[in-house]
């Protein structure tokens, strides 16, 4: 590399000295590609005297705006070019896994420094980080009678998912041989919560913990599910879930194999298959340490367990199984507690609705209400909103189905119907607790609803969620739950609607004049590109919509209830819908007016 370096007058002459020095004494393990990434060399593009020389290939290395440096990018054109490649970034969910770890073996992959990424009927996709090196070629292309279709890759991303794939597929190998048959047990698991270590290396789930009175079967049962190998399969699969921001983990029993999938800005994406024995495993791992029955599997369970990862970063999941024709369903939602840290505009809200909504949530007394579809972001936005208010002053009290987030600075009370102690009934215990805040998880009934306006007319400060399409449709949802009309024109400070649409990808939206029938502002586009997986998008903000239940609009809260009406006078008296926060949302490029049309199909 420094000889071709040196040939085509990239760098300048300073850094080629010092590279030259460097390489005579140098031990460094990292590849050649990655070790010049870090050395902060220049480009000599700017120079009189090299652009008039013929022998240095502008084309090769492109650079923008001010930046100069050669860098990983600049370097794997430039290498690209010159072997005649070209360069890709990798993807881990677009990998065929499969093909990654059968064509060839893990010795002969590290040997030349390759990885496949996918086999087509008449071609292997390879991607290499040794641009010159073509010996293999000819041994692969024989091998499986296809043609190679090579690439040039960052070195230090092909060992990783290099190393990943083939240590996940020998694990994968060795539970399939252990487990032939589905796991299975009588034995029920008592504790709730069990907290995992993924600082280091290799996760150390503790062994899980069984009566040694039960029957041989179910220590059988307990070596199973105790295995390394399962244990190292839970291990990659919350990892990889955290490396791609995944918000919910599916574990689906499928024929001929079952399926993992990973839920991404709000779209699957399959992730990995293993057979129905390994499988039944991994989802019986997952099930002990989340303190879930074992053996029930006729019958829907809900559990969750905390984690520590990244430097003792912890994570809440959700723990949800289900029976199905082909076996048992397992979902995993994803719960990041460093959400509660970040600020209302981060989640969304514009100034306007920000400051509107702090002034609504000091309310000593009261009903609050936050309302949209599965999904919508409202459990984020109603523990953020708790965490605000958190002082040592105040005793801040919920009741939940289930608990999303374990939050030491309140205090949490969980759902059981099995003792009857559902919301209803939590409220009224809750309300023994002298709590300054009462958060109630879902007002789905008449009781539960009763209960919440009887707290908030006794000096409770109340905050709940209720499906609705917009704010303003709370109030007949209210009505239609058999609240009678002056309670609520007694209690409802406001109700928040809210919705989560897809943000543009910043690497690579585009920015073009448009107009329509609701639209008509120089908006952004979704392109796609590597960074956003050709989607044209990345990441997911709020759209909200805040009715606030001033004097002048509790008038028109009344049997026989006019919706049209009162959604005229909150426009009237101020509110922002969520249509007009969906075009601001458009009109600062944040989104599209696609992504707006499809989350608002039902209020547009």
């Amino acid at each position: 590399m420094l000889r071709l370096l040196t040939r085509d007058k990239v760098l300048h002459k300073n850094d080629l000295e010092r590279l030259q020095l460097l390489s005579s004494r140098c031990n460094s393990t990292l590849h050649p590609i990655n070790y010049l990434d870090q050395q902060d060399c220049q480009l000599r593009l700017d120079g009189r005297e090299d652009r008039s020389d013929p022998a240095i290939n502008t084309n090769s290395v492109k650079t923008s705006g001010p930046a100069r440096y050669f860098r990983l990018p600049q370097i794997l054109t430039w290498l690209a070019e010159l072997a005649g490649h070209a360069v890709v970034t990798i993807d881990p969910l677009l990998i065929e896994r499969h093909a990654a770890t059968q064509c060839m073996s893990y010795e002969y992959a590290c040997q030349y420094h390759l990885l496949v990424l996918k086999q087509h009927a008449d071609a292997l996709v390879v991607v290499s980080s040794e641009p010159f090196i073509s010996a293999w070629e000819s041994e692969l292309s024989h091998i499986h009678q296809k043609k190679i279709i090579r690439l040039l890759a960052n070195p230090e991303a092909i060992d990783r998912y290099r190393a990943q794939f083939y240590q996940l597929a020998k694990v994968v190998a060795f539970a399939e041989q252990k487990n032939r048959r589905p796991v299975s047990s009588s034995v029920p698991l008592a504790s709730a919560t069990e907290w995992l270590n993924l600082n280091s290396a290799t996760i150390d789930l503790k062994p899980v913990m069984i009566d040694p009175k039960q029957t041989l079967a179910a220590e059988r049962n307990e070596s199973e599910i105790n295995q390394q190998h399962v244990v190292s399969i839970v291990d990659w699969l919350l990892r990889y879930a955290f490396d791609q921001r995944a918000s919910d983990i599916h574990l689906e029993p499928r024929q001929p194999q079952s399926t993992i999938r990973f839920r991404i800005d709000g779209s699957l994406h399959t992730v990995y298959q293993l057979s129905h024995q390994v499988m039944a495993a991994v989802i019986s791992r997952i099930k002990v340490v989340a303190g879930l029955d074992l053996a029930e599997k006729r019958k829907p369970q809900d559990g969750r367990l905390a984690i520590h990862h990244d430097n003792n970063k912890m994570v809440e999941l959700r723990i949800a199984t289900l029976p199905t024709v082909t076996g048992e369903k397992l979902v995993i939602r994803i719960f990041d507690p460093l959400l509660l840290r970040c600020s209302f505009s981060d989640l969304g809200l514009s100034v306007e609705d920000d400051q509107r909504w702090q002034t609504i949530i000091q309310q000593r007394s009261g009903i609050i209400l936050l309302s949209g579809p599965t999904g919508s972001g409202k459990t984020t936005t109603l523990y953020k909103t708790l965490h605000s208010l958190t002082t040592p002053h105040v005793n801040i009290c919920t009741i939940e189905d289930p608990i999303e987030m374990l939050v030491p600075a309140f205090n949490q009370m969980q759902v059981n119907q099995k003792i009857a102690v559902g919301f209803a009934a939590g409220v009224r215990a809750l309300m023994r607790q002298d709590p300054d805040i009462i958060m109630i998880g879902e007002i789905r009934d008449p009781e539960t609803a009763a209960m919440a306006i009887q707290a908030a007319l006794t000096g409770h400060l109340v905050l709940s969620t209720i499906h609705t399409d917009d704010s303003c449709s709370v109030i007949s949802r209210l009505l239609d739950l058999k609240v009678d009309a002056y309670l609520i024109r007694a209690t409802l400070i406001a109700v928040m609607a809210q919705r989560l649409v897809k943000l543009l990808c910043p690497q690579c939206k585009k920015s073009e004049l448009t107009s329509g029938d609701y639209f008509s502002v120089n908006q952004a586009s979704a392109v796609g590109c590597k960074s956003c997986r050709d989607t044209g998008y990345s990441g997911r903000q709020g759209i909200y919509e805040i009715l606030h239940c001033h004097e002048a609009l509790k008038q028109f809260i009344e049997k026989p209830f006019d919706l049209a009406r009162l959604k005229r006078q909150a426009v009237e008296n101020g509110m922002r819908t969520l249509s007009d926060a969906g075009r601001k949302a458009v009109t600062l490029g944040l989104t599209t007016k696609e992504e707006i049309t499809r989350v608002l199909v039902d209020t547009v």
